[in-house]
């Protein structure tokens, strides 16, 4: 592809994609959408970086995460998605490829941890949604470690269920798509 012709593709590809993502933002209205539907909308940020370069796929993110912040009503939804889920498909594959797998792992790990520590801090400090700082205290002084810890289980999960379907992606839908 010509130059400017690839650069007119990455900018549709980056648009109907970040549309995609906004849209799937929108439905975490349902009650276990606030941190699904930004994971999956995460997703489509991988495709952009697949298809051109983490460039684009941050470019894309930028877009997704502004307009998300924007639009979509759950406080916690729309900073997991910019403080972790929208970004993390970029990178992700970045940090497997430039260190060991053990130290990819922890990197990683430090990573979700430093990204969901900041975002709640941002939500409870910032925004004082009520039912979170009442879920919170009923829980008692240990409840941010608990709840933290329960987010390292869904990142373990998410983290491999990712490395599972980019792969799918890349090997039997990727080249049906591409002839």
């Amino acid at each position: 592809m010509g130059n400017k012709k690839a650069n007119s593709f990455y900018i549709t590809l980056g648009g109907l994609l970040s549309a995609l993502s906004v849209v799937i933002m929108l439905m975490t209205f349902i009650p276990a959408g606030m941190y699904i539907f930004p994971a999956i909308a995460g997703m489509f940020m991988w495709i952009v970086r697949d298809y051109s370069s983490i460039k684009w796929g941050l470019i894309c993110y930028a877009a997704t995460s502004l307009v998300s912040l924007i639009l979509v009503p759950d406080i916690e939804a729309k900073f997991m998605f910019i403080f972790f889920f929208g970004y993390f498909p970029i990178i992700r594959q970045l940090i497997s490829e430039k260190v060991g797998k053990v130290l990819a792992f922890f990197l990683k790990l430090i990573l979700f941890n430093i990204s969901a520590i900041i975002a709640y801090y941002i939500i409870f400090n910032f925004f004082q949604i009520d039912y979170l700082v009442k879920q919170m205290d009923e829980l008692g002084k240990y409840s941010y470690l608990i709840f933290l810890g329960i987010g390292n289980i869904g990142y373990f999960a998410y983290d491999f269920a990712l490395g599972e379907l980019l792969y799918a992606y890349t090997k039997w839908i990727k080249p049906k798509i591409i002839r």
